[in-house]
């Protein structure tokens, strides 16, 4: 499972550290944005605030991320945001507690985002780490 989870954050993994390129002031911007998103996925991020935070315009930033990172900026946040509510999942949190925590803010959404990404519900997962862990203890 940690494998899956290790190649799905991989797949918005930098473009640019693939293709070579330089590390320019702009692409370090981009770089902030993504660690912001990846440190505090919980948070209700606009384009305009993180476009402010990266110095450039809204368009630019929505242009420029896919380009660096082979995705839009909310899909790089609804991964990150998948990933750590997966985590709370398998440390034992409820469903609606995970959701929460990672910045959903209604469970039904959360758990339909889930099962597209994991193919499984969140529930499920919950249930069998929970299996898991009983076993191993």
């Amino acid at each position: 499972m940690l494998q899956l989870l290790g190649y799905a954050l991989n797949l918005c993994q930098p473009a640019t550290q693939k293709r070579g390129l330089p590390v320019t002031g702009e692409y370090q911007r981009l770089e902030l944005i993504r660690r912001l998103l990846e440190q505090t996925p919980e948070k209700a991020y606009t384009l305009n605030e993180l476009a402010r935070r990266a110095a450039m315009s809204p368009s630019s930033l929505r242009c420029k991320f896919r380009h660096a990172y082979g995705c839009t900026v909310f899909d790089y946040l609804r991964d990150c945001r998948l990933a750590r509510a997966r985590r709370y999942l398998m440390e034992g949190y409820s469903v609606q507690q995970a959701a929460w925590m990672s910045g959903y803010q209604h469970a039904t959404n959360f758990a339909t985002a889930f099962r597209r990404r994991y193919g499984c519900s969140p529930g499920e997962l919950r249930d069998a780490s929970l299996t898991a862990s009983r076993h191993c203890a």
